[in-house]
């Protein structure tokens, strides 16, 4: 959803509003997307995307270098479930893709260590790219309210805006 810019002071408020009215969209090409999102916006401004980012990394990354390039101030909000980053299953599981009709069963104590690290290589792979386009990154939680993980994220960039201006 498209919210106009503006200045006032609640208009976090209203990006955040504009989370509840909107439901996910089913799998996605994050990188088309944000190569639509650049052409359909060209006047410069800040995007702020809020995704599970399981795509295939390369492609998001240049999708969201797109965004950078065409002088948009970038922002990631990474967001997963606290089982997906620590992985707290054990004795026989049902893993069932929600994208696809497909399930997998398992012990996921043998499956645990390398998930885990391939986990940290994605993670660590999506931390370097956004940082190398100088785009800000944030990995939260779902059991962290999006507002108050939002409202952090933001206070933190303005504090690190503030730094750097000397103010």
């Amino acid at each position: 959803r498209r919210v106009p810019v503006r200045s006032r002071r609640n208009h976090l408020l209203e990006v955040i509003e504009s989370l509840n009215v909107n439901t996910p969209a089913d799998k996605t090409d994050l990188s088309g997307i944000f190569e639509a999102a650049a052409g359909i916006y060209p006047n410069r401004g800040m995007m702020i995307v809020i995704s599970d980012l399981l795509a295939d990394p390369e492609q998001t990354l240049r999708g969201l270098k797109i965004l950078r390039q065409r002088g948009h101030d970038v922002l990631v909000l990474h967001v997963m479930d606290d089982d997906e980053i620590d992985f707290p299953f054990s004795g026989p599981t049902r893993f069932d893709d929600l994208e696809i009709d497909r399930h997998l069963n398992c012990n996921p104590q043998a499956l645990r260590d390398g998930y885990l690290s391939e986990l940290e290589q994605f993670l660590k792979t999506i931390r370097r790219g956004t940082a190398s386009a100088v785009i800000d990154y944030a990995l939260i939680r779902t059991s962290d309210p999006m507002d108050a993980a939002m409202a952090e994220f933001m206070s933190r960039r303005l504090a690190l805006q503030n730094k750097k201006r000397g103010g």
